[in-house]
């Protein structure tokens, strides 16, 4: 193996409301289950996930940049209480230092540059607050003291942000679950320690985020009366909260000696002027202002303005220069801006989303929210409007299955969707359909030929999908290989006015998707009329589909359910040939264990099920043709048992030829086949994968296996569907329980196995961090022309690629693709 590149890494984000942020660049950075997910937020053409970020063991929280000028950093927190810094160096993004002493998770974090010192501070579920010096040397970054622990009782701090008061003291400002903005300042002195200051009221539920600002000039001007009260160097600091309000409040510093008391009365008279209210009005910015005391400075706070514009949980606020976004689970991102004709502050731009909003942050003319459900999107504006834009898709939980069709990749993850990722002519790669949105965690799946597919979950049943024109016209726009022809054909129909369903909608409480035609709405069945009313519009074809369209336009028609399982199915593959499924559920005696073959061309169920093991089987496969042996001779199948088993078909059924019941010590979790079906790999928790003879080149049942090894438990294996020639060498991925992926090669030789395996390893900056379920070959499309190899062609020819695509999916919330040159 000389070099491997990563394709694509395809991941949501987190679902919490401070795990997103924007550097001082066009880089973003949010986090994606245990992972920090980097990504160029202003990039027009938007290439997805640069690089991913590994070192948290427990689902990554908060991201934030640090501010200020210094060095660029990054800091996250996560869900088993540790923070780690990132320092970039040269552009590459590496791990400085981690810190530890929260015993809840760590739900904030924020970092300010001070000369050469950082100042970190963080928040956890334990209920106290950290304040962390570093200083930064040429080569690290080291603490330069203990840090302040800032106890708050029965209280938790959801947001913190720290800023830099005019006199170079700092001020902290947190949000917290008694509906109170708690402050702390600390003076100038590099020494000093934070001290309470006073606690803001007025939100009536958990302020979920804050926000400080320092005023410009221009902001003056620009607001009208809405900040005509404002001066350049004060301070104002925005906070959200679960009462739908975000509400503006002014810090100023005292403009000579003169007592507190007649500072706050000013402020309280600046405060009812620009709201035309009196100060004991129990609605609106009024309010008793109070003092913040940093060293013998004092500072004078008041409440400034209400922003009320969302209906639901406000859970973000984020400054870009004198504009404030905030997002909220209604499922809009409100743009504010003080409106100087009006002389109040308004929303200059609501942009509704496809989800509750969890975060959104601004940057000039983009902007980029996350959601409930991990998704992650971005408008730009242009022309006087906001456009939405592509932005990176992927799973939110474990992707538990991955399978080749045509040249798109088919995942299935425990976030309830299948999702199709195509190769895109700028060379990255998108997601082109949402297939599946289930009411159940999706386990497995596995193709029929280019258009269809079937999936299992955690459910007694199989379903069977097959696409809809809309996505053979996106295949046939984006010029993606077409072997069959079918693709095509599909397409072309899309002109001749077919019956063909052009898409798929699920109807409400239900499971299935149904067919549903574009022109439905003209026809005389309410139901029909009633779906496509629920559906949106499919992108035109070569248009990357927004998250809204992914959500609800993409989807495929379900036209099979396959029965007979007593417990859910865990397993699923089909015949070369498309005419059989066969499927396993979990089980736990031999009489569940069974597996069930479906015929695909109406001749139903097999009576009995294939009868081998004792507990769940974890992997079926079909043998692939070779030289000397038809598709579908044998079925393989893997067991929890430690056993595999080989079924041959033998007329119109498969029978056992063969049982191998202590193959293995531990767990077998997965099994492929050679290319010319010589032999068969099993992979097992035992830390090994072991090679077998088929029985059509070995005749000894007992013939010992070849044995390779490995440091961890092995839990998944593919071998590249085609025999790579000069010389002729077969190729063998494993996967590994931590996350590591092995590329292995063997020249082919007279043995039925070969014993000679040369391992490399996939850098781990593109590998994965927790189990891999799943690995699969597939032939690259730039290196064939446009061609590709089906599972079912020759398995020799010296025109075969030197680059080829490994999928994989992973426990740790990733779909990954990976071009390895061989």
């Amino acid at each position: 193996m000389a070099k491997a590149r990563s394709e694509l890494v395809a991941i949501a984000c987190n679902s919490t409301a401070h795990v997103l942020d924007w550097g001082a660049g066009d880089e973003a950075a949010y986090g994606a289950g245990n992972y920090v997910a980097l990504w160029q937020a202003a990039d027009k053409h938007d290439m997805g996930v640069a690089s991913t970020l590994a070192g948290h063991s427990a689902r990554v929280n908060c991201v934030r940049f640090a501010r200020g000028t210094g060095d660029a950093m990054l800091v996250s927190g996560d869900a088993g209480g540790t923070v780690r810094v990132w320092r970039q160096t040269d552009g590459l993004w590496q791990g400085a230092l981690e810190l530890v002493g929260h015993s809840g998770a760590v739900q904030t974090v924020d970092a300010l540059w001070l000369g050469d010192a950082l100042v970190v501070a963080t928040a956890a579920t334990d209920g106290t607050v950290r304040v962390h010096k570093l200083r930064n040397k040429i080569d690290a970054l080291e603490a330069v003291a203990a840090p302040q622990e800032i106890v708050l009782g029965t209280h938790t701090a959801l947001d913190a942000q720290l800023a830099q008061l005019d006199d170079g003291a700092l001020v902290l400002a947190l949000g917290t679950t008694d509906g109170r903005v708690r402050l702390f300042s600390r003076a100038s002195d590099a020494e000093a320690e934070f001290s309470a200051g006073p606690a803001l009221t007025g939100h009536a539920d958990w302020v979920t985020a804050v926000a400080w600002r320092c005023v410009e000039a221009g902001d003056v001007a620009e607001g009208g009366t809405a900040t005509a009260h404002w001066r350049a160097g004060d301070m104002v600091l925005a906070s959200a909260a679960q009462d739908g309000l975000v509400r503006l409040w002014h810090v100023q510093r005292a403009a000579g000696a003169g007592s507190d008391d007649a500072l706050v009365a000013a402020e309280v008279a600046l405060a009812a002027s620009a709201t035309g209210e009196t100060a004991g009005t129990a609605i609106g910015t009024t309010g008793a202002a109070q003092t913040l005391h940093v060293a013998d400075t004092a500072y004078a706070v008041a409440p400034d303005a209400v922003l009320a514009g969302h209906d639901a949980w406000v859970h973000s606020a984020a400054w870009d220069g004198s504009r404030l976004v905030t997002a909220s689970s209604d499922g809009t991102a409100l743009v504010w801006a003080a409106d100087a004709s009006a002389g109040v502050w308004a929303s200059a731009a609501r942009l509704g989303a496809a989800q509750g909003l969890l975060g959104a942050s601004l940057r000039g003319t983009v902007l980029v929210a996350h959601g409930v459900r991990g998704a992650v999107q971005r408008w730009r504006y242009v022309d006087g409007a906001w456009i939405e834009q592509t932005a990176p898709t992927g799973h939110s939980a474990a992707v538990r299955d991955v399978c080749w069709i045509g040249a798109c990749a088919l995942a299935v993850s425990a976030d309830q969707s299948a999702r199709l990722f195509a190769p895109w002519p700028r060379g990255d790669w998108r997601e082109l359909a949402r297939p599946q949105v289930h009411g159940y965690d999706l386990r497995a799946a596995a193709v029929i030929g280019p258009l269809a597919y079937v999936s299992a979950a955690d459910e007694k049943v199989v379903r069977v999908f097959h696409a809809p024109r809309h996505y053979a016209d996106a295949c046939h726009e984006l010029g993606l290989p077409d072997d069959s022809g079918l693709v095509s054909k599909l397409s072309a129909k899309s002109a001749a006015g077919s019956t063909a369903a052009d898409t798929a909608a699920l109807p409400v409480l239900g499971l299935s998707n149904k067919a549903v035609a574009l022109d439905a709405t003209t026809a005389d069945d309410p139901a029909r009329r009633s779906l496509a009313d629920a559906g949106a519009a499919p992108p035109p074809p070569g248009h990357v589909p927004l998250e809204a369209q992914l959500q609800r336009a993409t989807l495929w028609p379900e036209t099979d359910k396959l029965y007979g399982h007593a417990y859910d199915v865990y397993a699923v593959a089909v015949s070369h040939a498309g005419d059989l499924v066969a499927s396993a559920a979990r089980a736990t005696a031999a009489r569940f264990a069974g597996i069930r073959l479906h015929s695909l061309h109406g001749g139903g169920e097999t009576p009995e099920p294939l009868a081998a093991h004792a507990l769940t089987v974890t992997r079926l496969r079909f043998s692939p043709p070779g030289p000397s042996i038809a598709g579908d001779r044998f079925l393989l199948s893997v067991s929890r048992d430690r056993s595999w088993a080989l079924f041959e078909r033998q007329a119109d059924a498969y029978e056992l030829v063969r049982h191998r019941r202590a193959a293995h010590t531990r767990i077998v979790w997965d099994a492929a086949w050679a290319p010319d079906a010589r032999f068969f790999a099993t992979a097992s928790r035992d830390r090994s994968v072991r090679l077998w003879p088929a029985p059509h080149v070995a005749a000894d049942a007992n013939a010992a296996p070849v044995t390779l090894a490995f440091p961890e438990p092995v839990t998944a294996v593919d071998l590249l569907p085609v025999l790579l020639q000069d010389p002729p060498r077969y190729v063998l991925a494993a996967a590994l329980e931590s996350g590591r992926i092995f590329v292995l090669c063997a020249e082919a030789s007279s043995t039925p196995v070969p014993a000679a395996w040369s391992p490399a390893e996939i850098p781990r900056n593109i590998s994965h961090i927790s189990a891999v379920h799943r690995l699969a070959w597939r032939t690259s499309p730039a290196d064939m022309a446009g061609t590709l190899a089906e599972p079912g062609a020759p398995t020799e020819g010296p025109a075969a690629p030197t680059t080829w695509l490994l999928a994989s999916a992973s426990d740790d919330h990733s779909l990954r693709i990976t071009a390895v040159d061989l």
